[in-house]
């Protein structure tokens, strides 16, 4: 192990808005798959095959959720602050973002 204590941010957003979005890219993508059926499924498929990964590292430490459920530039100044405070840790600070 390298030892070090940081953990990856992990972007969380509700089911809700994301099939709001998939829906909404197939008015314009011209995709057929952007409907509401295969939305369900890839996230009846992410729940049973992705989630149990996610779980695990969370609860080893390694993960933290980060919400994403605003816009761009609030998502990404979340994430910007949980590798600092990751950062902080390492080095010996407070961790706190």
């Amino acid at each position: 192990a390298h030892g070090l204590s940081a953990s990856s941010p992990y972007p969380s957003h509700p089911r809700p808005p994301l099939q709001r979005r998939v829906l909404d890219r197939g008015l314009s993508s011209g995709r057929t798959d952007d409907n509401i059926e295969s939305a369900r499924k890839r996230f009846r498929t992410y729940t049973q095959e992705t989630m149990p990964v996610v779980e695990h590292f969370e609860e080893s430490g390694l993960l933290r959720r980060i919400r994403a459920e605003a816009d761009p530039d609030t998502v990404y100044a979340r994430v910007k602050a949980a590798i600092a405070g990751d950062l902080r840790q390492i080095e010996g600070g407070s961790g706190e973002a």
